[in-house]
């Protein structure tokens, strides 16, 4: 009776777990979707820095989820990472495409 409740607790928290990192997530993804023109690169990025951050220190102090767990939390932002492009390609991307016309 007692490990049967102690599960049960310890399946509640694994489970808040992975909807504070589900936030982690929706949040990322939102600033990944800006689009490339508008993108303040140095305050985005400081964003994903804090948003990785929060992740680490939700993984190291509360319940860890499974890989599998975390994978599936983060596989709807499986997007292009942008923020590894540098500041201004998309502006040289497009100096060049017209220079080609």
């Amino acid at each position: 009776e007692l490990s049967e409740k102690h599960k049960a607790e310890r399946e509640a928290a694994k489970q808040q777990a992975a909807e504070q990192r589900e936030v982690i997530v929706a949040e990322a993804e939102r600033l990944a979707a800006q689009p490339e023109t508008s993108i303040r690169w140095k305050e985005t990025g400081q964003a994903f820095e804090q948003l990785f951050e929060e992740w680490q220190a939700a993984q190291r102090s509360g319940p860890q989820l499974s890989k599998s767990v975390a994978d599936a939390c983060g596989s709807a932002s499986a997007q292009p990472d942008r923020f590894s492009t540098p500041p201004g390609a998309h502006i040289l991307r497009r100096s060049m495409q017209r220079t080609k016309t």
